[in-house]
């Protein structure tokens, strides 16, 4: 249907403006009538107005020509005869009343409004060109062309549809800019018709500035263009809906104002919301229209469905009520001003302004009017909102300080703000809380009191500042009477109160200080202007404090390397032989938990050494005092002196690599009740107490052991920066725990140890990181090796160590491939033991094979009561399956076995040992891992750890008897024995090993890898049957001692004697007891058949070890054999993995000879048929003669040896 209109349309165009018409001429006594109106979008000024005859949907004879005045008025003579006109003004341009752009086109074309009218002859009348008879122009085109009506009829049809959508004669009533003015108590129906037009500039306005604002987009957003895209659409379909036709194709094509999709909606609920706002916005609407005459114009448009309008459901213009917003968030002070911003979809009618008050967390009060002057808390400063604008700012000053006067506590306010717009949506709980600030700064000196001038040579001024609501403005300093000098502050987070505070610092030189007191004033302002200045005095300083060192009454307890635990008294003088046997036996606790962690009822600042003296804790005391110089104004009180504990450890004769600094600061130094003041409040001296505890010498004090030397100095120093004496004191120590190494290729990562708690949990013993060990082939470090070292105070129990890091480096037990690899407990990748008691240190290897351990013990462990007792036992069970058994994994334990590095590897004994089986079973998972990409041998011990502790079984099944993948391949059986030994086999004797392994050995180990069969509980924890790796039956070459063969046609022929040596070998070995090599010779007179006739032929055995055999044999065929065509060896052999030739079922090897103990034979074809002529006919020589001779030998005829031979009588010749 829509096709077919876009036809017509097309052939009404084409007709109206091809070829030439004859019209009637008219007669020349015509009475003449007058046309007159306005070309408004708005005004149009200078546009070309051109009257033609229109009849039958087609443009006539051009009538008359005028041209637009500036406030877009025309008039013209007219002499015709009563008959339908079209009337159109071109060109031309208008100042768009919003944007103020001057508006002359559309991406279409310039400027083009039209009016269709009925005219009567000697008629004078009023005629308008605008968007609105646009739109009556573009319907009577459609009644003619779609609905098929007459001109005058569809021209009137057209006209009077519009007209009676909005209520006006759009051809005759002449549209009143009420932007410009023109003044009425009253909206006529030309107010009403220019409003309406100015509503296309606002909406074409507000469609502009939500756009880029481009040149291009100036051209589109404008009211004209809306204009024409209206006619477009209501042409081509009879409504206004949104669609119209493409002018190539003839095809439906929807309409967009911009990026703007129009439908029915846009030209009717869009535009009555702009037609609100034109006629309610008191600075655009300056016509003094009361915007209430405007109502039925914007609800007939809003309602509008059907008619001139696409059917839809009508929409509400507005029912928001106005927003209250604040514009900026500045904290009050005093009297200030707050500014907030108003704004409405349509107009604001009134804002009304009121302030509430509430104690903190209280009920908030009455609300006060801040409208008038009667309030003392606030006041509207701006100006009295006009009716019907769309935005609006409200100041309103607030008196801070008055609400602060009407409580003694903390106190809340906040304005309340009442709107409505034009169309009575209203709110009146608009709030906007109150922040003010009448505080000054807080400023904090952190610098000493007192300095130094003598050997000091600046003095830094520090310190912060601190406001609770505002930021800081300003801080200058004054010293003494001079003049105060601005400095700076850095916003910086205090560590010990978590806030943000502003940091200042000024150095000073000494010769400030050299009059003996110096006084500083310290000033600062908040944004809020208030401001707060800090006096500072400093006074002069330069004797040194003094510290006494003493040491414990009672024995503390030491330990002797050779005779074991013994007591004695702490000195001064006991360890200066560094080298010496003896040690401090210390308490691991005190270093793990600390003192207070031990004695939590400990009080560091009313301390006495009576616990350390029960405890035997090693402490030394410190007394430490200042006093004042014999002119100085000053000194330091005992109790702010500052006392620094330096703690370092290092190996004897090396750098310490363990330094911890302990200061007094916050008790946390324990020391005797501080004494009373004397009566110039200074204290005397205070008694301090060093114990070597976690508290004084850090959290790594725990990894110090018999090796490390250590070091104990004291200083103490006063507030001018004056430092005693540093007293030393060096001695060494041992916790006498065991020692847990843990092992591991994967560097950096964390090792997490663990103890087993009464409660069945595990309870953390320490952690450490895991560092690359040192070459001993090169200046580098290992990168298949890395370990750290750690004590457990809990000897006896069973411990667990797991592997876990974000980013270990793994090498996947190569040189280059490095790897970043993230380990979590889910890899399994731990590590089981007893440590200490009988079991003394020990190191722990986690591998992936230690999955195997840790596999199997966690299955029994949850299904167990989780007592000590039974971890152990469980432990026990689990070890037990490593060994050297058939019926034990690896012949080794992967946990507590080291495996062979890469600085091991450059020389491998024969047979290797476990530490290099260990090396080779990984490398063997890492070839096992690569049949999956992107997966490593870590990969695959995670699945392996993932099946085992499911179900305590290898079986790739978890406990819901579902599959266990390894990268989306199945695990099962097999890949823990049969794949495990194959690919250990490949690695060390395979094609591409590296290694020089024997392949005899590399078997052995392979097989029993592949058939081990371990028990746990009694229990085989395989199901099925092991398969050896070597699946092959022995090696068979037989190698001639003669010449005499030939290989032809996939055939070995001999002739005459063979001799012959057969060679038998397997990596197994061979079973010689149970199935001994037998080698048996049989002759044939039919080749062509298996030979079946002994030869009586015996083989001589001339080389023999459990891997190989060699059996000579001969045998003479032109002997004995009447008619011999083939000789067949045949040979059994087994090796100790039952895989054989001749046995168990099997056929033995054979081997075929044939043989040809007969020259070639020839005959002769003479050159003419035999059969005709007696066997002595001669042959011409004289003539060329063509002699065939057929050779019959079954191996081949040797070409280089043929001879022909010709003979008469006696002589000879060989051709």
């Amino acid at each position: 249907m829509f096709r077919r209109i876009v036809l017509l349309l097309l052939s009404i165009i084409i007709s109206a403006c091809g070829g030439e018409e004859s019209y009637p001429e008219y007669p020349k006594d015509r009475q003449q009538g007058i046309l007159s109106g306005v070309v408004f979008d708005a005004a149009v000024s200078n546009a070309t107005v051109r009257v033609y005859e229109f009849n039958q949907g087609k443009v006539g004879r051009l009538l008359a020509t005028t041209n637009t005045n500036p406030d877009g008025r025309f008039s013209v003579a007219l002499t015709a005869g009563s008959t339908p006109l079209y009337i159109e003004s071109s060109g031309g341009g208008f100042l768009d009343p919003y944007s103020n752009n001057v508006v002359t086109a559309n991406d279409r074309g310039p400027i083009k409004l039209r009016t269709y009218i009925n005219f009567i002859e000697g008629q004078s009348r009023k005629v308008m060109l605008t968007p609105l008879t646009n739109i009556a122009v573009g319907l009577a085109d459609y009644n003619m062309i779609r609905l098929g009506q007459q001109t005058a009829a569809a021209i009137e049809s057209a006209n009077a549809a519009v007209n009676s959508q909005y209520g006006f004669d759009v051809i005759a009533t002449e549209p009143l800019d009420i932007s410009k003015g023109n003044w009425s108590a009253i909206a006529t129906q030309g107010h009403q018709y220019g409003a309406f037009l100015l509503a296309y500039a606002s909406l074409a306005y507000e469609s502009l500035q939500n756009s880029g604002g481009s040149d291009s987009e100036k051209v589109i957003y404008t009211s004209y263009n809306l204009a024409d895209l209206q006619f477009r659409d209501i042409q081509a379909t009879g409504q206004l809906d949104g669609w119209s036709m493409d002018e190539v194709s003839a095809l439906p094509v929807a309409l967009s104002y911009g990026l703007q999709k129009i439908n029915a909606d846009f030209y009717t609920n869009s535009m009555a919301q702009h037609l609100l706002r034109v006629v309610n916005n008191p600075e655009v609407n300056a016509s003094g229209t009361p915007p209430g005459d405007y109502s039925a114009l914007v609800n007939k448009l809003n309602n509008a469905s059907g008619g001139i309008y696409a059917t839809r459901t009508p929409e509400i213009i507005d029912d928001e009520p106005p927003v209250v917003a604040r514009i900026g968030e500045d904290v009050l002070s005093g009297s200030g001003l707050v500014t907030v911003k108003v704004t409405d979809f349509i107009g604001i009618d009134s804002v009304d302004v009121f302030i509430q008050t509430r104690p903190e967390g209280g009920s908030w009060g009455e609300s006060e009017s801040c409208m008038g002057s009667n309030s003392v808390l606030c006041r509207v400063q701006s100006e009295n909102i006009k009716s019907g604008v769309r935005e609006a700012q409200v100041v309103t000053k607030v008196n801070t300080l008055a609400i602060d006067q009407l409580s003694t506590e903390a106190i809340q306010a906040r304005l309340v703000f009442g709107v409505a717009d034009v169309l009575e949506n209203a709110n009146n709980t608009n709030y906007v809380p109150l922040q003010w600030d009448n505080i000054a700064p807080t400023i904090n000196v952190t610098s000493p009191g007192a300095f130094n001038p003598v050997n000091q040579q600046i003095y830094i001024l520090s310190g912060t500042i601190e406001d609770a609501s505002s930021d800081i403005a300003s801080v200058s300093i004054g010293v003494n009477a001079g003049v105060p000098e601005s400095i700076a502050c850095t916003m910086q987070l205090d560590e010990a109160t978590q806030e943000e505070v502003c940091v200042f610092s000024k150095t000073y030189d000494k010769t400030l200080f050299i009059g003996g007191q110096t006084n500083f004033f310290i000033s600062a302002s908040d944004v809020s202007g208030n401001t707060k200045v800090e006096p500072h005095v400093v006074l002069s300083d330069t004797t040194a404090p003094t510290q006494a060192i003493s040491f414990p009454q009672v024995a503390m307890k030491f330990f002797d390397a050779d005779a074991g635990e013994y007591q004695d008294n702490l000195t001064q003088e006991y360890f200066q032989d560094l080298y010496g046997k003896q040690y401090l036996n210390l308490n691991y606790a005190y270093a793990l938990q600390g003192l207070k962690g031990v004695h939590p009822d400990v009080d560091f600042s009313d301390f006495t050494s009576l616990i350390l003296d029960q405890n035997q804790i090693p402490y030394l005391v410190l007394t430490v005092s200042d006093s004042t110089g014999g002119s100085e104004l000053t000194r330091t009180s005992a109790e702010d002196l500052v006392v620094t504990v330096t703690y370092e450890a290092g190996n004897i004769g090396e750098q310490a690599t363990i330094i911890h600094k302990q200061v007094n600061l916050g008790d946390k130094i324990p020391h005797e009740i501080l004494p009373d003041p004397d009566a110039d409040g200074y204290i005397n001296q205070v008694r301090y107490f060093i114990p070597f505890v976690k508290e004084i010498f850090g959290s790594d004090f725990t990894r110090v052991n018999e090796q490390h030397a250590q070091t104990i100095t004291i200083v103490t120093k006063d507030r001018s920066g004056n430092t005693s004496v540093p007293y030393k004191f060096q001695f060494k120590s041992t916790f006498n725990l065991p020692t847990i190494k843990v092992t591991a290729p994967y560097i950096n990562a964390s090792a997490n140890v663990e103890r087993l708690l009464g409660s069945g949990k595990w309870g953390l013993v320490g952690s450490c990181t895991l560092l690359a060990e040192s070459s001993n082939s090169s200046s580098e470090k290992l990168k298949d090796a890395a370990s750290c070292t750690l004590n457990s105070q809990f000897a006896g129990e069973i411990h667990r160590v797991t592997l876990t890091g974000p980013a270990a480096l793994f090498y996947n037990w190569s040189k280059e491939e490095r790897q970043t690899v993230t380990l979590t407990e889910e890899n399994g990748l731990r590590a089981y033991a007893v440590v200490g008691g009988g079991n003394g240190n020990r190191e722990l290897v986690v591998t992936e094979l230690s999955v195997f351990q840790s596999g199997f013990f966690d299955y029994l462990f949850e299904q167990s009561d989780k007592s000590q007792a039974t971890a152990q036992s469980l432990l026990s069970q689990v070890d037990a399956m490593f060994g050297e058994q058939t019926t034990q994994f690896f012949g080794f334990n992967p946990v507590s076995t080291r495996y062979a590095t890469a600085d091991e590897l450059v020389q491998i004994p024969n047979p290797p040992s476990n530490p290099y089986l260990y090396r080779f079973l990984l490398e063997a998972m890492v070839k096992m891992s690569e049949s999956v990409p992107i997966k490593n041998s870590i990969d695959l011990a995670k699945s392996f750890y993932s099946d085992i502790s499911s179900n305590g079984k290898p079986d790739g099944l978890n406990a819901a008897g579902e599959s266990v993948d390894f990268g989306g391949l199945p695990l099962s059986e097999r890949f823990y024995r049969e794949e495990l030994g194959k690919q250990f086999y490949e690695v060390t004797a395979g094609d591409k090993s590296i290694y020089s392994i024997d392949s005899k050995v590399a078997m052995y180990y392979a097989n029993r890898f592949a058939k081990s069969d371990p028990k746990l509980q009694g229990q085989s924890v395989f199901s099925t049957t092991p398969d050896p790796v070597d699946q092959e039956p022995p090696t068979v070459t037989v190698d001639p001692l003669a010449t005499n063969l030939v290989e032809a046609n996939n055939r070995v022929y001999i002739s005459g004697d063979l001799s012959a040596i057969a060679n038998v070998s397997d990596p197994s070995g061979l079973d010689k007891s149970t199935f001994p090599t037998k080698l048996e010779l049989l002759w044939g007179d039919d080749d062509s058949v298996d030979a079946t006739n002994p030869t009586g032929v015996t083989s001589i055995l001339i080389d023999n070890d459990p891997y190989q055999e060699k059996h000579q044999f001969g045998v003479n065929t032109l002997n004995n054999f009447p008619g011999i065509a083939r000789l067949d060896l045949l040979l059994s052999s087994s090796d100790r993995e039952g895989n054989s030739y001749g046995y168990n079922s099997m056929l033995p090897f054979s081997k075929i000879y044939y043989v040809d103990n007969e020259p070639p034979s020839y005959s002769f074809t003479p050159p003419f048929r035999a059969d005709a002529f007696p066997d002595d006919t001669y042959i011409n020589t004289n003539y060329k003669q063509l002699l065939k001779f057929t050779i019959d030998e079954r191996v081949g005829e040797d070409p280089t040896r043929r001879r022909f031979i010709f003979r008469n009588g006696s002589q000879e010749r060989v051709v």
